[in-house]
C-alpha cells in the first residue's frame, strides 16, 4: 500500500512540473477590429474582470 501511494504522488509531482514547462505567457495583438461582443477580450484578475472590444471605432466593454 505505500509503494502504491509513493508511486501515485510521483506521478503528481511529474504531471505538475511536466504541465509547468508547457506555459509560455504571451502577449495577444488585435490588428481588426471585431464585428460585436464574441471578439472580445477578457481583462482583469482575482474578482473583477470585464471583455473590452471595438464595433465602428468605438471601444466597449
Amino acid at each position: 500500500m505505500r509503494i502504491k501511494k509513493s508511486l501515485i504522488t510521483l506521478l503528481m509531482l511529474l504531471a505538475m512540473v511536466c504541465r509547468g514547462q508547457d506555459y509560455v505567457p504571451q502577449d495577444y495583438v488585435w490588428t481588426t477590429q471585431s464585428d460585436n461582443s464574441s471578439g472580445s477580450m477578457p481583462c482583469g484578475g482575482h474578482d473583477i474582470g470585464m471583455n473590452v472590444w471595438v464595433e465602428r471605432g468605438d471601444i466597449l466593454f
